[in-house]
């Protein structure tokens, strides 16, 4: 820490006495009088010893009149005890001992570059006439760093009274080119001229995956690797062949609705308070999401009926004829005879919503699975199944019909969210967990299981 006495400027803080000030024009005006000589047209200061000046915080005594850059006030002295001065002259002063408070200041660090605040004090010391020598103590830095600031910070000015042009420091002009200097400090682009890794993205990425989805299919076949945000920065700026943001598979978000209570349940169906609290956790393996989804509104109502198991995201997609009760639970018997006695190794419980095509619980709960039902406007209890919804829609997008789509349609679909790398999972696929745990459980058939799920 290094002390340092209080500065302050004459033209916005230091205001002398009055009867001091009437004296010294007094004076200078009977001098110029008797020499004949016009009155000067700056203020004449009285330079006397502990004359008092009043400061916005106390009572201080003037130390010492700097002199301007270029010029010594001493040689222009007309009178003893008397300078010009043109209010720009930075006054030194002292606080009286009733006031007296030395300023701490904290010592600059070394190495590093100039602040905004610094430039600013740079710009009024500078204006103030002082030296690059003293400029420097009082920042606490070297001379020479002073000196090509000043360089680096040199604007032309006009006066627009006089329209005389010239150079000056302007601490924001400074700090504007430090800050473009900034920019320069890169590497360079990551991506280089391999254009065949740039091509790679791209290819993914018109495919329906994301981003992070496709850095994780190409891997690091091509030499280099980058991560999800330096993609997107890529993708902005052009740099990845036939990918705008309009080829995203998510879009701007949508805008949320106002706060939805949830309905109370009919009663007429096993309620999902009545399921198993561990569940929640998605901790434990064989636990189902089911769901459906149709394309359009118009004529034949054909969709696909959605499973999602909660641990692993694994997701099943099997094509029904419409959105009944009795197409879900023949959809559902046709899939337990794929799978045979394994299907109560795999469906332990499922989790539906109230709609009208998982009406027959009993239809459902005969399978060996109980059945649980969210609460009404409640899909956020279904979430893994709600974002998997997401990945479908890019083979069957809202609003054209599935009335040409088949179950060859629906496994293709089924295989591309299985086999989708995802970020909760650290770049792993469902199909990778799926595995795991299927190799934890004693299949009576392991080869029929694993060749409906598409697992290697």
């Amino acid at each position: 820490m290094r002390k340092q006495s209080a500065n302050f400027p004459a033209d916005s803080l230091a205001r002398q006495s009055p009867l001091g000030d009437c004296f010294a024009i007094l004076v200078a005006g009977i001098i110029c009088i008797g020499c004949c000589l016009p009155l000067p047209f700056a203020l004449l200061i009285p330079y006397l010893s502990g004359t008092g000046v009043k400061v916005k915080g106390g009572d201080f005594f003037v130390k010492q009149i700097l002199p301007r850059r270029g010029g010594d006030l001493r040689s222009r002295k007309i009178l003893p005890g008397l300078y010009f001065c043109d209010g720009q002259v930075k006054l030194s002063v002292k606080q009286t001992e009733r006031m007296s408070k030395e300023m701490e200041i904290e010592p600059r660090r070394k190495r590093k570059h100039f602040t905004a605040d610094e430039r600013v004090r740079i710009e009024a010391l500078r204006k103030a006439g002082h030296t690059h020598q003293y400029i420097a103590e009082q920042i606490g830095c070297c001379r020479s760093a002073i000196t090509r600031e000043l360089k680096k910070g040199m604007v032309e000015h006009l006066d627009y009274r006089t329209y005389i042009v010239s150079t000056r420091y302007d601490a924001y002009a400074a700090q504007q080119a430090a800050e473009y200097q900034k920019t320069a400090h890169s590497k360079g682009l990551k991506l280089g001229n391999n254009h065949a890794y740039a091509k790679a993205i791209g290819e993914w990425i018109c495919k329906g995956f994301s981003p992070y989805a496709a850095i994780h299919k190409v891997k690091n076949d091509h030499g280099i690797t980058i991560s999800k945000q330096t993609l997107y920065r890529y993708i902005k700026e052009g740099l990845i062949p036939n990918v705008t943001y309009k080829n995203l598979p998510v879009g701007k978000q949508k805008k949320r609705k106002g706060k939805v209570t949830p309905m109370r349940s009919s009663g007429l169906h096993r309620s999902i308070e009545q399921r198993p609290k561990y569940i929640v956790l998605r901790d434990t393996f064989g636990h189902w999401e089911i769901d459906s989804i149709i394309g359009s509104n118009e004529g034949k109502k054909e969709s696909c009926l959605v499973l999602t198991e909660r641990m692993t995201r694994q997701e099943i997609v099997i094509k029904v004829a419409d959105k009944t009760a009795l197409s879900t639970v023949k959809a559902m018997q046709s899939l337990k005879r794929n799978l045979g006695s394994d299907f109560k190794k795999i469906f332990k419980t499922l989790t539906a919503d109230n709609g009208c095509e998982f009406a027959d619980q009993a239809g459902l709960d005969a399978l060996g699975v109980t059945t649980f039902y969210c609460h009404p406007q409640a899909p956020h209890e279904r979430g893994g199944n709600e974002n998997n919804n997401k990945l479908l829609r890019r083979h069957f997008p809202k609003g054209k019909s599935m009335k040409n789509k088949t179950q060859q349609d629906a496994t293709k679909a089924q295989h591309f969210i299985n086999d989708y790398p995802r970020e909760m999972f650290g770049g792993r696929c469902s199909n990778d967990l799926f595995k795991e745990q299927l190799e934890k459980i004693n299949l009576r058939n392991g080869k029929k299981v694993y060749q409906f799920f598409g697992i290697c």
